[in-house]
């Protein structure tokens, strides 16, 4: 590709031709070689398929071979891992879409509670160095194929005549565990702390991509994380919706860990407690911890209190514990008592009605906080607007185009994309982690606050000069706004600055060159070079394909 760029870049006045080309070549390769990380592999792939498994099936490929429960696959890795030879490998679990109970297939040493089966307390157990995936058609080759979105991974509790305690549940586990894509529901029933949809019990693994919806459990319906971290626990691009405590917060409780849990990109809306709770906060209860949340959003999460005591932290309530919010929007969460449309109704600890002041328990910046206050609460960069959700009666908590939390951000407090979030077959752990929706970050030079980055490029990012194409035209338009973007930086004005760096530079001009070719067609294909890969490839009399030998044509004046 780049040695086309080149011929062409030969054939038109002006072009700073073999040093624009040497350049590139060179910088293309130490680019590639520096920031390009190769997607993990695993030394053995197993397959679940609750619809078209067997339970003969061994999981070595798709359909009548795959497993057909996913507690038979945790139990062949575990058999896998304990053979001596194996001791540095790792497994990973594809699992198609379905809904999946801990208390099918094998069953699992945690479904006995002093050697008496109970059903309650079945779960689906995590262990070291095995990494469970959702999202899965059923018939794909490589991982990057999946899709949880259109293959919803159901991990239910819903047993039938009563719900799991804890549908998934990690023990001493670090970050070699992992779980990714899949959607966490139906757990409930039990009135005692500790039970949770994902219980986090001095372990660490990697949970992404999941969504924690409609739970029930004392306090931290959705995730519980408790005991001493081996190291710090990454809760990355998750979704905590509808999940209700009896007595505290509904979506996640932290309790008693000394590492540091973080939080990116995750979405809090509509937890609660119950109509009894006191305390314990709506959505998230932090006691005696350290959490950090980057770039989350917390929306109509509650206290359905009624009474005179004052309780607030519809969002985040902390005890004897440190809340770092950093680029994060809370929003429209509420309580049944005062103090109303305060910054405390969003987050508070015990001893803010007594006159305590805030120090250390909250640090705030570049955060979108209804009622912040400086002298209260102290940070940069926040601010008190109406973030202008797309629609927040519907969950849609995406940032509509005018809302002041677009580039309000700060990009050095971005999370790195070190976990390879989007599942590419390449990856720059340089870059921010992609948005809840897996978009970019960073687009118009400074991040967006909250979960979700305002998406404002164009359908086909690259495409400069608007005529469907990702050309020659577009490179020269590129080059002529090489160099840092002029301020104030606003979104559109600088719209050769594909990365959102603030400049338009080598990593712009790669950008546009991953996206050559015609803008309906895939990224990844070869953009036509003869008439007759125009027939090959379009329908005949198609609008792709006229357009595609308008493509031809142009190149061709090109090269005269």
């Amino acid at each position: 590709m780049i040695g086309k760029i080149c011929k062409w870049c030969r054939a038109i006045p002006k072009c700073p031709v073999w040093f624009l080309c040497a350049l590139l070549m060179l910088v293309t390769a130490a680019v590639t070689s520096t920031q390009a990380h190769a997607q993990v592999q695993a030394d053995l792939v197993l397959r679940v398929d609750i619809v078209n498994g067997e339970v003969t099936g061994d999981g070595s490929d798709w359909n009548e071979d795959a497993f057909k429960f996913l507690q038979d696959a945790l139990s062949e890795a575990n058999t896998y891992l304990e053979n001596p030879q194996h001791v540095d490998h790792s497994v990973d679990i594809w699992v198609a879409a379905g809904t999946y109970l801990p208390t099918q297939g094998v069953q699992d040493t945690s479904c006995f509670d002093d050697q008496t089966y109970c059903e309650q307390c079945c779960s689906f157990r995590m262990r070291n160095n095995v990494r469970l995936y959702g999202g899965f058609a059923g018939s794909e080759d490589f991982r990057h194929e999946r899709d949880p979105a259109a293959n919803e991974t159901i991990l239910s509790g819903d047993l039938g005549t009563e719900n799991s305690r804890t549908i998934v549940r990690a023990e001493n586990v670090n970050e070699s565990a992992m779980i990714n894509g899949f959607t966490l529901t139906g757990a409930g029933g039990s009135t005692i702390t500790g039970y949770a949809a994902m219980v986090m019990d001095s372990a660490s693994p990697l949970v992404i991509r999941c969504r924690f919806i409609e739970n029930q459990a004392q306090i931290g319906a959705g995730l519980t994380i408790m005991n001493d971290t081996p190291s710090t626990a990454h809760i990355i691009n998750c979704e905590f919706i509808e999940n209700s405590g009896t007595s505290g917060a509904g979506g996640v409780a932290v309790l008693n860990t000394t590492w540091n849990v973080v939080f990116v990109n995750c979405l809090f809306y509509r937890n609660n407690p119950g109509p009894t709770a006191t305390t314990h906060g709506g959505a998230v209860f932090l006691d005696n911890t350290h959490a950090t949340f980057r770039n989350c959003t917390w929306n109509s999460n509650t206290i359905p209190l009624g009474g005179t005591t004052p309780v607030g932290g519809a969002a985040i309530q902390a005890n004897a514990s440190q809340a770092v919010l950093l680029n994060c929007v809370l929003w429209s969460n509420t309580t049944g008592d005062p103090p109303h449309g305060t910054w405390a109704e969003e987050i508070v600890f015990p001893g803010y009605f007594a006159g305590d002041p805030v120090g250390l328990t909250f640090v705030l910046n570049n955060t979108c906080i209804r009622g912040y206050d400086e002298g209260d609460l102290g940070g940069v960069g926040n601010i008190d607007d109406d973030p202008l959700f797309v629609d927040e009666n519907a969950g849609d908590l995406r940032l509509s185009p005018n809302s002041p939390a677009i580039t309000r951000g700060d990009n050095a407090l971005t999370f790195p994309d070190v976990f390879n979030v989007a599942d590419a077959v390449s990856y720059n752990p340089n870059l921010a982690t992609p948005d809840l929706d897996l978009q970019w970050r960073i687009r118009r030079c400074l991040v967006d606050m909250g979960a979700y980055e305002q998406n404002v490029l164009p359908d086909c990012p690259g495409d400069l000069t608007g005529n469907g194409f990702v050309d020659v035209s577009d490179l020269l338009a590129l080059l002529n706004e090489w160099g840092p973007c002029e301020e104030p930086f606003e979104p559109g004005g600088c719209p050769a600055d594909l990365t959102g760096d603030c400049a338009v530079d080598i990593s712009d001009l790669l950008a546009l060159l991953g996206n050559w070719g015609d803008c309906e067609s895939v990224t990844t294909e070869a953009p036509p070079t003869t008439v007759e890969e125009c027939l090959n490839r379009y329908e005949p009399g198609s609008s792709e394909l006229e357009k595609c030998l308008l493509w031809v044509e142009e190149q061709q004046h090109y090269l005269e």
